[in-house]
């Protein structure tokens, strides 16, 4: 039962809440997702239950009663169910149509005469036509950390029968209705002990070494935490985080316009995946505070691509800088920055990306390279954007730009820099740069190790949605994500 249940609450008993926040990210697990976690934890609630080993000592009257080392050994499960309670939490319904059991029966029966009967013998339980189930609240306490809350717990054994294997037929015939009625109540009692037991153990043990905020690489780490408690309606179950990209030594950011998803009433997906600009933008200025976003071209390195080597000359910029003649056909080498973060709009089938960067153009002279002339560049571009192997990516299809001239050692520009000349080398050393960056993309979750499938994007209103079907066992699911404390890569 324990990864059944872990595989529906992971997200939200492993992550802290900090409430009454707006989410950068927010994630739904559809009736679809919902049925297919029921399906992939069947095998693991199997092996829950006939692992367990039930001893029970018990009397009635002149009756003393041992129940050892019982044990399922066969389970055959009817329907499962896990159902959203609306505003609270939610409901596993368990239907079993067969449960074998075996175990050791020890018993001290003393006659009316005094004379005590007893012995241990081996004895079956048949068990047919069970109806378990157990409700869950989810919520979170006065430090805004979760909590969760068993509020009703039921198993009802509808036929149950009870074989002993001794030489007494008399006397088990005498106590089997007390042994039957002793087992309804052990299994109904023991059912509902082990699933709480077991689930709160492992959320104390996953809370203790869990952290909230995951590492991305060398520069950047992302803080999942919940903005408020998870939403369950009757249909489906939503997910909020803050989805926050912060620097590794350096959690100080500005303070972005964190503004509402938009977000679809589409419920055909197992999940839904909504990434607002606010996280996009959080991300880019992580990377330009970091200084991730520079490039140095130098036209002498053969590494350097073949087109921007033959750019990178003095005679290129003679047009624009008369003062570059002295130098005759001197290479160039180009040094880019960005001067602030990047900037990303997101409106209905619409993705843009302003950019802001300068580069300093140099001239070598002999064993120098010298400053010649620094441009700022201000791109407003228009991206595609595609979702395939679990990660987002975008690419520039389209883009402008303004160039000033900030700075000159060479003498002033005699003519605009709105040419194509200055357009082509924008894009051979910018934009090429810019969408090498943007192919690393954003990985999506639910958690490394598994596979989403029938990915779908769309742009809605400030945000990106991906829609998908996961394919994966639960065990893996929820072995993963215990072990690595990893929802991004």
């Amino acid at each position: 039962m324990i990864n059944l249940l872990l595989l529906v609450f992971l997200l939200i008993v492993v992550l802290g809440f900090s409430l009454c926040e707006n989410p950068g990210i927010q994630l739904k697990l559809t009736e679809n997702g919902i049925k297919y976690a029921v399906k992939e934890g069947l095998p693991y609630l199997r092996d829950d239950l006939l692992s367990e080993m039930i001893n029970y000592n018990g009397e009635s009257g002149n009756l003393e009663f041992k129940l050892q080392n019982l044990h399922m050994s066969k389970i055959d499960f009817g329907e499962v169910f896990l159902t959203p309670i609306s505003g609270r939490g939610i409901k596993c319904s368990v239907n079993i149509d067969i449960i074998e059991a075996v175990g050791i029966f020890f018993y001290n029966y003393k006659t009316i005469f005094g004379i005590n009967i007893h012995d241990t013998i081996g004895f079956n339980v048949n068990i047919s036509n069970v109806e378990s189930a157990l409700s869950v609240e989810i919520g979170s306490n006065k430090d805004g950390r979760p909590s969760i809350n068993f509020f009703d717990c039921s198993l009802k054994i509808n036929s149950l029968t009870v074989q002993m294997n001794g030489k007494d037929k008399w006397l088990y015939d005498l106590i089997n209705p007390l042994v039957e009625s002793t087992l309804e109540i052990v299994f109904s009692q023991l059912f509902c002990n082990i699933v709480k037991t077991k689930v709160e153990e492992n959320i104390k043990n996953k809370l203790a070494t869990f952290t909230e905020i995951i590492n991305i690489d060398s520069l950047a780490k992302i803080d999942l935490s919940l903005t408020q408690p998870p939403n369950f309606t009757d249909n489906y179950v939503q997910f909020f985080f803050k989805g926050k990209f912060l620097l590794q030594n350096d959690s100080s950011l500005n303070q972005f316009l964190l503004s509402q998803p938009t977000v679809s009433d589409e419920d055909t997906q197992m999940l839904y995946l909504w990434i607002t600009d606010y996280t996009i933008n959080t991300a880019a200025e992580v990377y330009h505070k970091g200084g991730a976003l520079t490039q140095e071209i130098y036209s002498w390195d053969p590494k350097t691509p073949k087109d921007l080597q033959k750019f990178l000359q003095t005679s290129t910029f003679t047009l624009f800088f008369p003062g570059l003649l002295k130098y005759g056909g001197e290479k160039m080498a180009l040094f880019i920055r960005s001067y602030k973060p990047p900037q990303v709009l997101i409106e209905k089938d619409d993705f843009k990306i302003n950019l802001f960067t300068e580069g300093m153009f140099k001239v070598r002279d002999n064993d120098l390279t010298l400053d010649a002339f620094l441009i700022k560049f201000d791109i407003k571009a228009v991206a595609e954007i595609f979702v395939s192997n679990n990660k987002i990516t975008a690419k520039i299809s389209a883009f402008d730009y303004d160039a000033v001239v900030v700075r000159s050692y060479v003498g002033s520009a005699l003519i605009p820099l709105d040419s194509f000349l200055i357009k082509k080398l924008v894009d051979a050393a910018i934009i090429k740069n810019a969408n090498s960056f943007l192919d690393n993309g954003f990985s999506l979750p639910p958690i490394r190790g598994n596979e989403i499938t029938n990915l779908n994007i769309k742009l809605l209103k400030n945000t990106v949605q991906v829609g998908g079907d996961v394919h994966s066992s639960a065990e893996n699911m929820v072995n993963s994500v215990l072990r690595n404390n990893m929802i991004f890569k």
